[in-house]
């Protein structure tokens, strides 16, 4: 038996929740601004038309990010 061999490490899948936060970085409960929710809606709907992710305009320390076909909901 061959023995293994670690060829890379690190994230593969992310899941985050974002929420708001107030002046003093604490939580706020608050709904997403509706151009927010639909431009998330729009990406997911174009993700599900491809059955792929699809690339956003954000990212994260230089690493573009996506969005997948199917999610959690609205949060």
């Amino acid at each position: 038996m061959q023995e293994s061999k670690l060829v890379g490490y690190g994230v593969d899948t992310l899941i985050l929740n974002v929420r708001y936060s107030d002046s003093k970085g604490q939580p706020v409960k608050q709904d997403l601004d509706e151009k927010r929710v639909q431009e998330l809606d729009s990406l997911q709907g174009e993700a599900r038309r491809v059955e792929t992710a699809v690339a956003t305009d954000w990212a994260f320390q230089g690493v573009l990010l996506f969005l997948e076909p199917h999610g959690a909901g609205k949060h």
